[in-house]
């Protein structure tokens, strides 16, 4: 996650692992700090993904992935102790403009 925020948002590690936190603490992605990328078999993403498909940003998206059948990108490694870092529920109206600006105050790019 580190190094694609990186890359993709020219965001420092350490901001990156702050907004992180943020969210988990909300309680809307899964423990962060792993560096795991497999899904364990027993893991049901339907409700996550279900939850999503009423948001009119992103449900689309969702509705297609439960179409097409949830096929996650698995990597090369594992803590087994964590799953890779997912979204745990739908946010429910904590996703606003303002909530955005809180977890992203002094972001700093570059």
């Amino acid at each position: 996650m580190e190094k694609l925020a990186s890359r993709k948002l020219r965001m420092t590690g350490k901001k990156t692992m702050e907004i992180a936190e943020k969210l988990y603490m909300k309680g809307l992605i899964s423990y962060p700090r792993t560096e795991t990328n497999i899904f364990p078999s027993e893991i049901n993403l339907n409700p996550l993904v279900q939850n999503q498909i009423g948001d009119q940003r992103w449900g689309a998206f969702a509705q297609r992935v439960l179409n097409d059948g949830i096929q996650p990108r698995n990597g090369k490694n594992t803590d087994k102790a964590h799953p890779p870092i997912h979204p745990t529920r739908y946010p429910d109206g904590q996703l606003t403009v303002k909530s955005l600006s809180f977890l992203m105050n002094d972001m700093k790019f570059g």
